[in-house]
């Protein structure tokens, strides 16, 4: 098999294994958003991450919204015409 007994381990190969014990008991919850795998104390804590990926679920990126953007540059123009022939000279 390819479990290698504790004696046999290497003492970097013990210490990441018990690091990796530690982490997993003293932070029990964990995200599962994908792609994320923080972990965390408390229940809260978790529910508070959780809502920084809805967040970015719910508003994504203006800059990636060519539409919006595009009413945008269009607003700004006509606004600026109506300033350049509406305002006394």
């Amino acid at each position: 098999s390819n479990v290698v007994p504790p004696e046999r381990r290497s003492s970097r190969a013990t210490r990441r294994f018990v690091d990796d014990m530690n982490e997993k008991q003293d932070r029990p919850y964990v995200c599962g958003a994908p792609g994320c795998s923080q972990r965390f104390q408390s229940e809260e804590h978790l529910i508070l991450h959780s809502r920084k990926h809805e967040m970015t679920l719910k508003f994504p990126a203006i800059k990636a919204d060519t539409a919006f953007t595009d009413r945008l540059r269009g607003d700004m123009e006509l606004l600026m015409l109506h300033y350049e022939h509406c305002t006394p000279s």
